[in-house]
């Protein structure tokens, strides 16, 4: 498995996890579960040598990874797919302060479960190493999320999920 499988792997255990503790309907769970194993699908049709790439990227590179969300959306679309799983795909890199992607979304024209998953990608990304960056301690992770409430992150599931966290770190197998 490649480090994208692994993270969205990752982001799906975190996902399902958190929406049983916010005490989401079995099928809102069962959703978040999918779209989290799916949000970054679209990153099968961008070159590897982008993805993967050690250095800064440039202009052109960024824009064609912020394409993965539509990429996705595209493809799955045309499969029988839940339309929450959908627009999670869709919408996981949109930020409460519209300065997210693709489409500048902002506060409540999120769908909350994007913002859900957009939470559950995040602290995974942190608390990892990638090939451009260190990973984070838990704890500086849970401090960058909390930095970033109202601006990347909703308030209400940004420190609902800092208290998930903080409660079950012992049971997240993989950090």
């Amino acid at each position: 498995m490649n480090d994208i499988e692994l993270h969205c792997i990752r982001v799906s255990y975190l996902a399902y996890n958190f929406a049983k503790y916010l005490n989401l309907a079995e099928r809102e769970q069962f959703a978040l579960k999918e779209a989290g194993a799916l949000h970054d699908f679209g990153k099968l049709y961008i070159d590897r040598d982008i993805l993967f790439k050690k250095e800064t990227l440039n202009r052109n590179e960024i824009f064609i990874i912020k394409q993965h969300p539509i990429l996705g959306y595209d493809v799955l679309k045309n499969i029988k797919i839940d339309s929450n799983v959908l627009r999670v795909i869709l919408e996981h890199h949109e930020r409460v302060d519209g300065s997210g992607y693709p489409n500048g979304l902002r506060n409540d024209e999120i769908f909350y479960m994007s913002k859900i998953i957009s939470l559950c990608d995040s602290f995974d990304a942190m608390i990892n190493i990638r090939c451009y960056k260190d990973k984070l301690t838990f704890i500086e992770s849970m401090l960058e999320i909390e930095n970033n409430l109202n601006h990347q992150f909703d308030e209400f599931y940004g420190l609902k999920f800092i208290s998930f966290l903080k409660e079950n770190k012992s049971k997240l197998i993989y950090m």
